[in-house]
């Protein structure tokens, strides 16, 4: 009984780290000249880098987990009986991955919405 878990577990998670580097893309500056780091192209900010590439991994993160949690629960309720506990973890796969799914879409919302609690801004809504 442990191994499916663990085999189903392993599929999740070896497809969601597939799917997490097909967005890869280079990170490296393009110096002319190396020992001049202000002919370097690439943006010297590096608490804006850091925090920006938190963002975008954090975001794909939960687009992907979303996806690969709906997909993991529909092959687990499908492929089971609709009464075993099985298809019951993979109606909860489904809701988790729905809710990671609508989180996904709702992301720049929410977290613009974080961000003026975090600020204690008011909000003008006649812009």
């Amino acid at each position: 009984m442990g191994g499916v878990y663990r085999g189903s577990i392993m599929v999740a998670i070896l497809i969601l780290l597939a799917l997490s580097t097909l967005g890869a893309g280079s990170v490296a500056a393009s110096c002319e000249e190396p020992t001049d780091i202000s002919t370097c192209d690439g943006n010297l900010d590096s608490y804006g880098d850091v925090l920006g590439a938190i963002y975008i991994i954090a975001r794909e993160t939960v687009r992907y987990a979303g996806i690969t949690s709906l997909a993991v629960g529909g092959m687990l309720y499908l492929g089971t009986s609709k009464s075993s506990k099985y298809a019951k973890n993979g109606i909860w796969l489904m809701v988790g991955g729905s809710a990671l799914t609508i989180l996904y879409f709702g992301y720049a919302t929410f977290f613009q919405l974080i961000q003026i609690i975090a600020e204690g801004g008011d909000v003008n809504f006649d812009e």
